[in-house]
């Protein structure tokens, strides 16, 4: 697990939730999980509607030797294409529960005062974040298109407050 403190560094556009949508492997409709999930567009709330970009907030980052798991599953799978070998379908969700319990145990080790209020989410992108600009601003050594190493990312801040309502008397 590695982290990076992002305050005043996310790269933020509405479309970077489009994303979502756009054609990849057998997928002519973008990601099948789209509309589906809370987490993921359109439901999902833009960043600043979800984390107080006034308070301090960080990545959590997680690796993944792709390279490594090819090859364990062409040895497993001789038969395999490269394609078949890398498919996320295969280690994707592993990784997305790596991640999420080291943000856990992140944020239950108390890491930041009142970590106790903490938010998170592994989705980034579904809330408007351009996770790829982001993480190249930083130093974190991203590719669009892994072949050796994914970075799972996940962003952690404080919970955007929300307003009193006060009646009149």
């Amino acid at each position: 697990m590695t982290i990076i403190d992002v305050t005043g560094k996310l790269v933020i556009n509405p479309k970077t939730r489009e994303w979502c949508k756009m054609r990849y492997l057998s997928y002519k409709k973008g990601c099948p999980m789209y509309g589906k999930r809370p987490s993921c567009p359109p439901q999902a709330p833009m960043v600043q509607d979800f984390i107080d970009l006034e308070q301090p907030h960080i990545f959590i980052y997680v690796t993944f030797d792709l390279m490594k798991h090819a090859l364990d599953m062409l040895i497993k799978h001789p038969t395999w294409s490269k394609r078949q070998c890398r498919n996320c379908r295969y280690w994707q969700n592993g990784v997305t529960s790596q991640l999420q319990k080291e943000v856990r145990i992140y944020i239950n080790k108390g890491a930041l005062l009142n970590s106790e209020r903490m938010v998170y989410t592994v989705r980034p992108e579904a809330m408007g974040v351009n996770v790829l600009q982001t993480a190249r601003n930083v130093g974190i050594p991203i590719e669009t298109k892994p072949t050796k190493t994914v970075y799972k990312i996940a962003l952690v801040g404080f919970p955007r407050p929300t307003p009193n309502l006060v009646k009149e008397a």
